[in-house]
Parts: C-alpha cells; structure tokens; sequence
C-alpha cells in the first residue's frame, strides 16, 4: 500500500515538508510494535527510544492522519472525567491526578525545545463563560489553581474584560492562565515522528495492519511484512477492527470540524485577540478558536449530533461566528475539514491491556493533544516497568456498550444532544 496525500486542511496546506516514510516490505524485529502514527502511538515510540528500547511503528496512511492532525490545536490541560478519577479513587490520588492534567503541556514543551519542532507554539488559553454558572465553576477552579500553585499564571476576567480581549458582548467573564495555548498540530506529530526517527525508531506509513497473532513474542501482520515484538501497543482510536472482542462497545466516534477564514487585517486582530490566546466556551457542546500564524481564524465546534458529516460545515460555524462578531458576517472562508473524535462511554480515558503484553489506549473525549502526551508516555514507562500512573487509569472500572458501531454513534449522539439541551438551560 502507498502512502496517501493528506486529507484538505489548512493544517496539510501549509506544512513546510511532507516527507514520506515507506511501506512495510518485510519482516523485522522489534521489543515494541506501535500501531497508529497519531500523537498516542508517536508519543509511546519516542518515549520507548529515549529509554533505548527498539520500536517499529506503523501507520495505516500518514503519520498524524487521523484526529491528531485535524485538531483544534488546543494545548489544554485535564483530562476527560478527571472528576469521576479523583472520586474513584480518593484523596490520596487526588494530588498525583491534578499533576497528571498538566503533564501533557509539560511533555510538548520539553519536546518542542529538546528536539527543535517548529510547530507555532503560542501560550495563552481562556475558558469563556456565557452563563452565570460558568462563572462559579471557573471562580472554583481559580481557588484549586491558587491552592495549588498551577498554574502559576492564571487570572479571572469580568465582562468588560473579556470584551475588551476578544471584541465581544458574548462573553459575561472567564478563566485564563499562560501555561495552556495553542499549536499546529499536524507539524508537532510530524516533528515528533522525526524525532523519534532520529533516536532509532523504524516508522512505515502506508502499513494497515491485518491481525494480530498474539503470543510471547506476538507477530503483527501488514500486506507488506510483519513485525515480531515482545510488546503491541494499539494507538489508533476507535475504528481500526483489532482485538474486538476485548476493545469495542467501550468508545464510539464522534465529529468536530473546523474552518479557517482567509487571513484577517491586523486591526481586525488588533480587536479581537490581540495576543492571540486559544480560547473556548465554557458549555458542554462548545466552539473554540485561535488564530494561525499568518492571522486566519481557525473556528471550530460540533456540527450535529449524529456524527455524520454535515452538509456544510461553513453554513453551521460561521453563524456562531457572526453571532461573536457581527461585522465578520462577510468574511471569506479558505478551508474546512474535521475529524472523529473517540467518545469514552466511561467519560475518561481508555488504557489498559487486552493481555499480558498488548497494550491500548483510546477515548479521550476531546481532551487529545495533552492526554495522548500524557498517556504515550505512560504507557512507555509501563512497559519499562514503571506502573504507578498507568494503574490509576487502568484499573478504572468501564461502561460499556456491547452493540454495533452504528448504534453506539447514534447513543453517543443522544448523549451529545443531552449536553447541548443542558446547555440551554
């Protein structure tokens, strides 16, 4: 099989490279076999490099082609039902949580400097609120951020000043800090690919994988070659058909698109985000935006709740936009695109093992560019032996739902169409 071009986005448009890694041809050997070049699979290969272990990863198409390189670009710190975590397991694990919910940013920077990756890293993020209940919960949030010491720079704006930074009435306050910011997604997975790359990791694009023949070691087969490895770790969302009996019923895919307007005049951007924060609602089916580094408004959101793609992705944001900001009503749009996001039955992150050395991670819920961080790394001190933050999450317990996939996304779209109605209130 070869490696496709990417799908349309601003994201592929302006990439400064596009190297191609070959398709698996043969047979080779590994201690880790990766499957899925998304930020997950490329996080756990690069982790397990720099520990000295041997990897092979293979990608179904292109290295960040799925949803890590269609994102919103957000770099935000949590995790998907990070409170349902620290109920199940307590105050004692309170801490090592909280802590876990910045790791992922943590990871990116020292990333990002360590190895060189140009991928427009911007700090600054706000949470906006729309309703006085936002408020209080970012008003609680703020005291948990000064109890604790993170972030260090974080602050609570009032209506005049949230209008004054984004040229909105929308908006009745909002929760900032300078820790969380935005990114281009699909140049820091390529980045960490070639990372990973220079530290030994052996990388196929263009490489489905067809089954798994488990044992000790395990051999993973490709239509090119196989890989025989003492460890599989399965990185690539909800839709890959492996290990069924064990994975599915657990997550279901949901939608969320995007569209960049042409790039706005600087006293557009003078009025509206002048320092170029990441910024998103506070409801619970919510719209984002951020600028990209030639000045387009990158806008994004759900656009149903059926998970389907829309018939115009455009004729649904931009309504929101216009609503924000009148006089964009007339703005021209360059490009839209979107991507399935892997919906956690369970609220938060999926990670564990379907035996004693094939390992998985799946279900973010939205919360990808931190968690995948978080959770490729985790996932590669595990197999070098170190359990404590894997177990938090594997020995949570799961929902599941044992039906077929068209009627989990039809479950997972009344689920959606709940928060919205939620929303409303």
């Amino acid at each position: 099989m070869t490696a496709a071009f990417y799908p349309t986005s601003w994201y592929a448009a302006s990439l400064d490279e596009n190297h191609f890694w070959p398709a698996l041809d043969c047979d080779v050997r590994a201690h880790v076999c990766v499957i899925g070049g998304g930020f997950t699979g490329v996080s756990a290969a690069l982790r397990l490099a720099e520990k000295g272990f041997s990897v092979v990863l293979l990608e179904a198409q292109r290295i960040g082609w799925g949803a890590s390189g269609r994102s919103g670009g957000q770099m935000i710190h949590g995790i998907s039902g990070q409170e349902r975590m620290e109920k199940h397991w307590g105050a004692g694990a309170k801490g090592h949580i909280r802590q876990m919910a910045w790791e992922g940013n943590r990871i990116i920077r020292w990333r990002v400097s360590q190895y060189g990756i140009k991928c427009d890293l911007q700090d600054g993020w706000c949470e906006a609120a729309t309703k006085p209940r936002h408020m209080r919960a970012m008003e609680a949030q703020a005291k948990i951020f000064q109890a604790e010491g993170t972030p260090e720079d974080f602050a609570m704006l009032d209506q005049s000043a949230m209008r004054d930074k984004f040229g909105t009435k929308e908006y009745i306050g909002g929760l900032m800090n300078m820790t969380d910011g935005h990114l281009h997604p699909l140049k820091l997975v390529r980045g960490e690919a070639k990372a990973a790359a220079s530290l030994g990791v052996r990388i196929f694009e263009g490489s489905k994988v067809v089954r798994i023949d488990k044992g000790s070691p395990s051999k993973v087969h490709c239509a090119g070659g196989t890989v025989t490895a003492d460890h599989v770790i399965i990185a690539s969302g909800v839709q890959h058909g492996l290990e069924k009996r064990k994975m599915a019923g657990y997550a279901y895919p949901a939608a969320s698109y995007i569209m960049a307007t042409e790039p706005l005049s600087a006293d557009v951007r003078e009025r509206i985000n002048p320092d170029n924060w990441a910024v998103c609602d506070a409801a619970n089916v919510f719209s984002y935006y951020r600028y990209s580094n030639d000045g387009r408004l990158l806008f994004g959101g759900r656009c149903n709740y059926s998970g389907d793609k829309p018939a115009s992705v455009r004729d649904i944001l931009q309504p929101r936009i216009v609503k924000l900001w009148p006089e964009l009503a007339g703005v021209k749009i360059s490009h839209t695109w979107g991507g399935k996001i892997s919906m956690s039955l369970s609220h938060y992150p999926l990670v564990g093992r379907t035996d004693d050395t094939i390992w998985h991670a799946y279900g973010y819920s939205g919360h990808g560019i931190n968690v995948s961080h978080l959770v490729g790394n985790l996932l590669g001190d595990a197999i070098a032996g170190q359990m404590e933050s894997y177990d938090i999450f594997a020995k949570l317990p799961r929902r599941r739902l044992p039906v077929g996939n068209m009627l989990g996304r039809r479950v997972v779209s009344l689920r959606i169409f709940w928060e919205r109605l939620k929303d409303l209130l």
